[in-house]
């Protein structure tokens, strides 16, 4: 006996890819969130537009973005799709440095919370070599201190301040 049909797909049916299923979800979530809290905010018209307006509009344009992906992803049968399952190295190696980025910004400065979440970033893929995950760390580190640091002037703490005493 064989587990296939003579039509080639595997018995059951093919499989719909929940991967793309559960994005335009949250994706739905999400906007619906953006575009309820933003209606606290003055929205009004494109000509007189308040503090409301492009987070509200963007909300709903997440929410009409989510539905698309959602459908598609519904409709689609993809007889290769794999089964959804979290791996704890992909989970942790995307939320961890997130959480770790946010709690260390303050004490640690831009510069070494960029470079530190980059790094722990890193172990989400088993491809990434130590000497790559350094360069690249270093790298967006730069560009996050040029781009937020000096051009676009936001008020985060640069450095530790244990360093800035220490050179004082």
């Amino acid at each position: 006996m064989t587990d296939t049909p003579a039509s080639g797909e595997p018995r059951g049916g093919s499989r719909t890819n929940i991967r793309d299923q559960i994005a335009g979800m949250l994706f739905v979530l999400l906007g619906a969130a953006i575009a309820y809290k933003a209606r606290s905010y003055t929205v009004g018209p494109p000509s007189n537009s308040g503090a409301g307006f492009f987070p509200f509009y963007l909300g709903l344009l997440l929410v009409g973005l989510g539905v698309a992906i959602t459908a598609v992803a519904s409709f689609k049968h993809d007889p290769d799709a794999e089964r959804f399952s979290m791996h704890p190295r992909t989970f942790l190696g995307v939320l961890l440095p997130v959480v770790i980025f946010g709690i260390t910004l303050v004490p640690a400065g831009l510069v070494l919370s960029a470079f530190i979440a980059v790094m722990l970033s890193s172990y989400a893929s088993p491809e990434v070599t130590f000497r790559g995950a350094l360069l690249n760390a270093a790298v967006l580190s730069v560009i996050v201190l040029v781009g937020f640091a000096m051009i676009l002037g936001i008020q985060i703490p640069v450095w530790p301040n244990v360093l800035i005493e220490w050179l004082r």
